[in-house]
Protein backbone atom coordinates (compact mmCIF):
# COMPACT_ATOMS: atom_id res chain seq x y z
CA UNK A 1 0.00 0.00 0.00
CA UNK A 2 1.41 3.37 -1.01
CA UNK A 3 1.58 6.37 1.27
CA UNK A 4 -1.94 7.82 1.28
CA UNK A 5 -3.98 10.07 3.50
CA UNK A 6 -5.31 7.94 6.37
CA UNK A 7 -9.01 8.01 5.50
CA UNK A 8 -8.37 7.51 1.81
CA UNK A 9 -6.10 4.54 2.50
CA UNK A 10 -8.75 2.94 4.72
CA UNK A 11 -11.47 3.46 2.09
CA UNK A 12 -9.18 2.00 -0.58
CA UNK A 13 -8.41 -1.08 1.52
CA UNK A 14 -12.10 -1.63 2.30
CA UNK A 15 -13.15 -1.33 -1.34
CA UNK A 16 -10.39 -3.76 -2.33
CA UNK A 17 -11.48 -6.16 0.40
CA UNK A 18 -15.16 -5.94 -0.54
CA UNK A 19 -14.34 -6.60 -4.19
CA UNK A 20 -12.44 -9.72 -3.13
CA UNK A 21 -15.39 -10.86 -1.00
CA UNK A 22 -17.85 -10.22 -3.85
CA UNK A 23 -15.78 -12.35 -6.21
CA UNK A 24 -15.69 -15.15 -3.65
CA UNK A 25 -19.43 -14.80 -2.97
CA UNK A 26 -20.37 -15.47 -6.59
CA UNK A 27 -20.09 -19.17 -5.74
CA UNK A 28 -22.66 -18.91 -2.94
CA UNK A 29 -26.38 -18.31 -3.10
CA UNK A 30 -26.82 -16.45 0.19
CA UNK A 31 -25.06 -13.11 -0.25
CA UNK A 32 -26.61 -11.41 2.77
CA UNK A 33 -24.42 -13.25 5.26
CA UNK A 34 -21.34 -12.61 3.13
CA UNK A 35 -22.12 -8.88 3.10
CA UNK A 36 -22.37 -8.93 6.91
CA UNK A 37 -19.06 -10.81 7.09
CA UNK A 38 -17.50 -8.19 4.80
CA UNK A 39 -18.65 -5.44 7.18
CA UNK A 40 -17.18 -7.29 10.14
CA UNK A 41 -13.89 -7.83 8.32
CA UNK A 42 -13.85 -4.16 7.31
CA UNK A 43 -14.40 -3.13 10.92
CA UNK A 44 -11.48 -5.29 12.04
CA UNK A 45 -9.33 -3.92 9.22
CA UNK A 46 -10.10 -0.31 10.22
CA UNK A 47 -9.33 -1.06 13.87
CA UNK A 48 -6.00 -2.66 12.95
CA UNK A 49 -5.02 0.25 10.72
CA UNK A 50 -5.93 2.78 13.42
CA UNK A 51 -4.01 0.84 16.07
CA UNK A 52 -0.96 0.73 13.82
CA UNK A 53 -1.11 4.47 13.20
CA UNK A 54 -1.66 5.05 16.95
CA UNK A 55 -4.44 7.55 16.27
CA UNK A 56 -7.34 7.56 18.67
CA UNK A 57 -10.43 7.85 16.49
CA UNK A 58 -13.87 6.72 17.60
CA UNK A 59 -15.23 4.07 15.23
CA UNK A 60 -18.50 2.22 14.95
CA UNK A 61 -18.55 -1.21 16.55
CA UNK A 62 -20.07 -3.74 14.16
Amino acid sequence: MGRRAGGQAIRFEISRLLNRVKKASSRFSNRVYLDIDALLISGILIENMLLKSKKIIPIINF
